[in-house]
Formats: C-alpha cells, sequence, structure tokens
C-alpha cells in the first residue's frame, strides 16, 4: 500500500491511545478522629463538706450559675453574724471618736477644774494662815508642813482637771481616729471572707450544658479536690483528630475539610479547620486538630464520643499534566508511559480503517508527581497534547507497531481512571 497504512491483522496490537492533558489535583489523607463537646467543665467544689440539698439530676440541661447543690452552711453563717457584729462595734467607736465629746462631758470638766480652782484657793489661805500662826508661835513646823502639802496637791489637781478639759475640748487625735479606721477596715475584709465562705457552700454551675455526670447525693461527703459532676456544652461540637508531622505545615486554619460520622447516618460535612495545635501530646508525631461542626452537623444526632473520619487536602496543583494511573507501565527502576506515533502524522494523508489509525509506540520514563481520583501529575517526561496508551499497553513493547483507536478528547477515560 502506497499510503504506508495496511489493514490490522494479528501481528499488530490493538490500543487506545488520548491525548495528554492539563487537570487540577488535589492530595488528601483520611483521619480519624471523635467527637468532642468544645467546651467540657468539671465542676469541682470549692470545699468540702456534707451534701444538705441537691437541686437537679443527671442528664438535665442547666445555666451558667445555677445552684446545682448545696453544703451544710450553719457554721458559716454564724461566723457571718460575728464579723458583722464586729464590724458594727467597730464602726462605732470610728463614730464616736469622729464626732467628739459631748456638751455633757465638757460641762462636767469645766466644774471639776472650778472645783480644783477653789480647793487651791482654800489650800493656799490655811497655808498662809499656818505661816502666820507659826511666827506668833501658836503652830508647830509640822502643821506648817502638812498645809504646804495640802497647797502643793491643790495646784497639781487643778492642772489636772484643766488638762482634762483640754484635751476633750480638742477633741481625739487624728492618730487615734486613722487606727479606729484600720479596726473597721480590717473588720469589713472578715466579713467578705465570711460570706465568701458561705457563698463556696452552693455548688453551681460554671456554663450552660448538660450535665454528662452528677455524683453528688444528700447525705454524702463532697470532697473539695475531685470532680462531682462533668458539664457538656452539646450546642457546639468539634471533631478532634491528629495530624501528622509530614502534614502539619500544609494545612493551616480555615482550610476546608470533609468530615464523615457514621453512626450520625448523614452525609457527609463540609467544614472547616478551626485550631491546629501547637505541641503534639507526649511520645507522639501528630498534632492536634480541631474541627467544629456547622450547625447541619449538630441536626444529625451526633453525640460526644462517635468515631468520625476527616479528609485533609495536604496539596493542591492548579493546571498540571496529568495522565490515569492505569496508563503507567512499572520498569526495573523507573515509571514509564508508551507514547502512540502516528504513522503519517498530516491530517491530509493520515488514513484510517475502521475508526483505527496506524502507528508505533515507544516507552517514555516519567517522573510522577501527586496521585489522586485516578489521576497522577507526570512532571517531566511527557508534553500536553501527546498521545499515549491508556489501553492494551500490556500487548506492547517500544517500537511496536500498533492499531490504535483514534481517542482525541475522551472524557470517559477519565472517569475510568478515576474509578481504578
Amino acid at each position: 500500500d502506497r499510503t504506508g497504512i495496511t489493514e490490522p491483522t494479528e501481528e499488530k496490537a490493538l490500543v487506545e491511545a488520548a491525548p495528554v492533558r492539563e487537570h487540577d489535583l488535589e492530595k488528601s489523607v483520611s483521619l480519624v478522629g471523635s467527637v468532642e463537646p468544645v467546651d467540657q467543665r468539671m465542676v469541682i467544689p470549692e470545699m468540702a463538706g456534707v451534701v444538705d440539698r441537691v437541686h437537679v439530676e443527671e442528664g438535665e440541661e442547666v445555666e451558667k450559675g445555677q445552684v446545682l447543690a448545696e453544703l451544710e452552711d450553719d457554721d458559716y453563717r454564724l461566723q457571718v453574724e460575728e464579723a458583722r457584729s464586729a464590724q458594727r462595734a467597730a464602726q462605732a467607736q470610728l463614730q464616736e471618736a469622729r464626732a467628739g465629746a459631748r456638751e455633757a462631758e465638757v460641762a462636767e470638766a469645766e466644774s471639776a477644774v472650778d472645783m480644783a480652782r477653789e480647793n487651791k484657793k482654800q489650800a493656799e489661805k490655811e497655808l498662809e494662815r499656818a505661816e502666820e500662826l507659826h511666827e506668833d508661835g501658836f503652830a508647830t513646823d509640822q502643821q506648817v508642813e502638812m498645809a504646804e502639802l495640802e497647797y502643793t496637791s491643790a495646784q497639781e489637781q487643778l492642772k489636772t482637771a484643766e488638762a482634762a478639759l483640754d484635751t476633750i475640748e480638742e477633741g481625739t487625735r487624728q492618730e487615734q481616729i486613722d487606727a479606729l479606721q484600720a479596726q473597721v477596715d480590717q473588720a469589713g475584709v472578715a466579713v467578705r471572707m465570711a460570706e465568701q465562705a458561705l457563698e463556696r457552700t452552693q455548688i453551681t454551675a460554671p456554663a450552660d450544658g448538660t450535665l454528662a455526670v452528677f455524683e453528688l447525693k444528700e447525705g454524702e461527703m463532697a470532697d473539695g479536690t475531685a470532680p462531682a459532676a462533668v458539664l457538656l456544652d452539646t450546642e457546639n461540637i468539634q471533631v478532634i483528630t491528629s495530624l501528622p508531622e509530614f502534614y502539619v505545615n500544609q494545612v493551616q486554619v480555615g482550610d476546608k475539610v470533609l468530615v464523615e460520622i457514621p453512626s450520625a447516618r448523614a452525609d457527609p460535612l463540609q467544614e472547616q479547620v478551626q485550631r491546629i495545635g501547637e505541641l503534639p501530646p507526649d511520645e507522639a508525631r501528630s498534632y492536634p486538630m480541631e474541627v467544629t461542626l456547622s450547625g447541619e452537623g449538630q441536626n444529625n444526632k451526633v453525640m460526644a464520643g462517635m468515631f468520625a473520619r476527616t479528609d485533609v487536602t495536604v496539596d493542591r496543583r492548579e493546571d498540571i499534566l496529568a495522565i490515569p494511573r492505569h496508563a503507567l507501565v512499572e520498569g526495573e527502576e523507573e515509571l514509564g508511559v508508551y507514547v502512540f506515533h502516528q504513522a503519517d502524522s498530516h491530517p491530509a494523508r493520515a488514513r484510517e480503517r475502521n475508526g483505527l489509525v496506524q502507528g508505533t509506540v515507544e516507552l517514555v520514563n516519567v517522573h510522577t508527581g501527586i496521585s489522586e481520583k485516578g489521576l497522577i501529575q507526570v512532571k517531566e517526561g511527557l508534553q500536553k497534547g501527546d498521545r499515549i496508551v491508556v489501553a492494551g499497553q500490556e500487548e506492547v513493547s517500544s517500537g511496536d507497531q500498533v492499531w490504535a483507536e483514534k481517542v482525541l478528547d475522551n472524557p470517559a477515560l477519565e472517569k475510568r481512571g478515576e474509578a481504578q
């Protein structure tokens, strides 16, 4: 045949060929984890004591600040009353000091001064009379000495009375008022401490949520160091999984992930990465990753502790050369692909028989990259538009003449590649 085209024979293998095209590829990994509440609180009593009253039951929804149980508080109430009584006494003393002396006290002090003056005058007259009698020989030395002592005593009594009056009129010194104010402040602190101790006998919910565990019973002892209840935020739930060290720098907060929770019997959920931990758990090479579930996910009877699978994209490439994975031929050391070369590439001279095109195949080594959904990236070895053998390659060798089904752009091949 002058055209170089021969009819298909048994000696020539039949293959399918397709052009190399550009694709957008994503590589993802599947991580396993569990559903957990975003907020989980351990309720620990602030003090030990006997449980007096219980107001809730396990499984009940509670609000922040709601009283869950109360400890016996008789002793603490007495301490509050005692502290308040001491505070009132200290305040009364301070008020009295600031008010100063009363009128009756001033009048009494003035009367004492007047009396002391009269006594001094009388003692002075007695001393003068005793001295005159002594000069006339009618009084002894002892009688004069006694008169002198009485006069000196009267002088001292007057000074004392005048000093007392001055003190009352001047009022309490500032140093004494400051000391009384300090006592009032100290009494106030004692009251607050007693009231806080009384408040701690009430065990309250630290947040809104559901009591997943509640172990307090009336009449039993509550431990101030061990959890008495576990409070879960069932309105906001998340999936916690572990991100391997190899991928930790390829995933960012905000990246979209696909979450599947088989027990919830729901469709996979499109969610976002909320947080990636800075430190791995002890002796681990994976970092904790949190994915908060949206309202749609929470409406599917998702419960804490359920198994979850999270698909995370760790690599994304756009407009890269990619071929069906099944087109690869494994060599001893490298991977290859059969490239189909048409016998006569000129469209006007190329001839077909029964929809087949004659040509040869050449085994070309290729370097590959990421792989996803049946497609694999080709980094080196091929160019866009090259036609490669996608079926029948196991029946040929490099340099063989073949008949190829002319597949210029067949989406079915890509779908077949995704399925493999």
